[in-house]
């Protein structure tokens, strides 16, 4: 039985460093953050001022800003969850400007652009309830609404069912800390679903983990010695 657990460990030490940088490279180690802000129904047409809604990244403690990956899109949605009804088919077109800065440091750069969305309350018609764009990479995007037009509709106003919205994207990765007391999570209390057993826990603030991987693999009770030797093996060089 020795030599068997022996053999194992070997074998799985061999793979580890043969098929490290392989193995890594299968997962997105970042933390994403989802930041939005809506300019909603009958908003959409106020003049003084013209509503506007932006997006500003921040740096959070520990990150490492310059690896962040940033995606910024601007929505045109329907509410089709809403209780109104729609008694009838209409097309909205919102006209917007963006103010986009590539960093916060840096002047802004104008441009303008217009999305347009329908709805066709015939039964088994295609209709359009969302329409988006992508920008291009930016740390800040201001969107200001320059003009709604909806046109079709009759006997009832779509406009409070509209909504725009800036939607920043932000992964960031984080410095990993070299305070062994952080690298341990607590476990809470595991719940018995009778199929399967759900396990949750938390790490230590400070931690500034950029993910969380769990595995699990059934070991003999004799195996179990080395396994918990190698656990604290790589503990110790992920601190060096």
């Amino acid at each position: 039985m020795r030599s068997y657990c022996q053999k194992q460990f070997f074998t799985f030490i061999f793979l580890v460093f043969c098929a490290g940088m392989q193995a890594f490279a299968q997962f997105e180690e970042g933390k994403e953050q989802v930041t939005v802000s809506k300019i909603t129904g009958s908003v959409l047409n106020n003049t003084s001022p013209y509503p506007s809604a932006i997006q500003t990244y921040s740096a959070g403690g520990f990150e490492d800003a310059a690896r962040k990956k940033i995606r910024n899109v601007v929505w045109f949605k329907l509410n089709e969850n809403a209780t109104t009804v729609m008694a009838s088919g209409f097309t909205a077109t919102v006209t917007f400007s963006i103010e986009s800065k590539a960093t916060l440091a840096s002047s802004p750069v104008t441009t303008t652009k217009a999305l347009t969305i329908n709805y066709n309350n015939t039964s088994g018609a295609k209709y359009i309830p969302t329409a988006y764009i992508v920008l291009p990479f930016a740390e800040e995007i201001k969107i200001t609404v320059q003009n709604l037009s909806v046109s079709g509709n009759v006997g009832w106003s779509p406009t409070p069912l509209l909504e725009l919205s800036n939607e920043m994207s932000v992964i960031r990765y984080y410095t990993l800390s070299n305070n062994s007391s952080l690298l341990q999570p607590a476990f809470l209390t595991p719940v018995n679903n009778t199929d399967h057993l759900t396990v949750s826990w938390t790490w230590p603030s400070g931690t500034n983990n950029n993910m969380t991987q769990i595995e699990w693999a059934w070991v003999r009770m004799k195996c179990l010695v080395i396994i918990q030797v190698l656990h604290n093996f790589l503990i110790n060089l992920l601190q060096e």
